[in-house]
């Protein structure tokens, strides 16, 4: 019952994580400024297209969602108006409306974790920051690939930097998986660590195999074809890599949800 309770808010955590960390990234190719104009704007576009999808479906936030309707449509605006700014070569303001959208998302992320019935406290924080970084990531870095068909000229160290920052963010999450055993929290949270091995040991080895695992491996890859210039290779891994990483954290969710484990 409490897992049916919780999707609807767990769907837009979701989005709304990829949004936030996405374009946190955008903004880190935006001042290496090795990236094209028209990435940024297609990209923080597509980005506000996902914005305003969460601001339709606010109702999933039941009773707050009135007290987040300003948060989601002051991120799409903000979004737009990013695009509009670099198309229009204002790249400083555009800049600071850019940090001003991801503060915004933040406080939206922030207020859909406590939302939660099984909010666990810093360690979701910690947990949600982390699939902001690795989500976001992985979507920018599947939007820059597709990008070097358009500009095949542009330099492969925005995608190689990308990857990385994805590659970074996967490690922090599987640190944060062995940190779920170390026997710190007493018999509470041994009892929720043995529901993740017997109970639950299918989603929580598919959170850690698909979730971790593969992306890591894949995102190894990338990196490697970035090296070498295999664009197109790279971006057919990145297809797989985005998937796993969200099939992982739907996993997570589901087992937040079930055990109030943040994984």
């Amino acid at each position: 019952m409490a897992l049916v309770q919780s999707l609807p808010v767990t769907v837009l955590l979701i989005i709304l994580e990829t949004i936030v960390g996405g374009m946190l990234v955008l903004l880190f190719t935006d001042f290496e400024a090795k990236a094209s104009p028209g990435f940024l704007i297609s990209s923080s576009l597509i980005f506000a297209v996902g914005a305003a999808i969460a601001f339709l479906l606010r109702f999933g936030y039941g009773s707050a969602a009135s007290t987040l309707t300003p948060y989601l449509a002051a991120l799409t605006a903000l979004l737009v108006v990013y695009a509009v700014l670099i198309f229009a070569k204002r790249r400083s303001i555009a800049r600071i409306t850019g940090v001003a959208s991801i503060a915004v998302g933040g406080v939206i992320l922030f207020q859909s974790a406590v939302l939660q019935p099984s909010f666990g406290g810093t360690t979701t924080l910690v947990s949600l920051a982390l699939a902001t970084l690795v989500l976001g990531a992985a979507m920018t870095a599947l939007l820059l690939g597709h990008w070097y068909l358009v500009t095949p000229l542009l330099s492969a160290q925005s995608l190689k930097r990308v990857t990385e920052i994805l590659l970074v963010g996967l490690a922090l999450q599987a640190v944060l998986v062995v940190g779920t055993f170390v026997p710190l929290g007493g018999a509470a949270v041994a009892q929720r660590v043995g529901l993740l091995l017997s109970t639950y040991s299918f989603v929580f080895w598919f959170r850690v195999v698909v979730g971790l695992v593969f992306p890591i491996v894949l995102g190894v890859l990338t990196w490697r074809s970035c090296r070498l210039r295999a664009m197109q290779t790279a971006t057919g891994l990145l297809y797989i890599v985005l998937g796993c990483v969200l099939a992982g954290e739907t996993a997570a969710k589901v087992l937040l949800t079930l055990t109030k484990v943040s994984l």
